[in-house]
């Protein structure tokens, strides 16, 4: 969902709030604001990701992997696994 429009994005990212907050915990920062400055985002959009009222697009969940540390499929909601087709 577009942070200005409200309006849903094919490249938007449905995060995994547990996860992304275990890998902040992992990294020794604790609270929204800490979260949110190690990110390099403002306050008010780290909430509302969190709290799934905006979603970051693909590019921006790329930034929030790198800084985490992991890949983007790490950072990502309700993921089915990978499973290898048979021709």
């Amino acid at each position: 969902m577009d942070a200005n429009s409200g309006r849903s994005d094919a490249t938007d990212v449905k995060l995994n709030r547990t996860r992304i907050t275990q890998l902040l915990a992992d990294k020794g920062v604790t609270g929204k604001t800490a979260a949110a400055d190690f990110l390099g985002v403002h306050r008010s959009v780290f909430d509302r990701w969190m709290a799934q009222k905006i979603l970051p697009s693909l590019p921006v969940a790329v930034r929030i992997a790198r800084r985490l540390g992991v890949t983007v499929e790490d950072l990502v909601e309700d993921r089915e696994p990978v499973r290898d087709q048979v021709a």
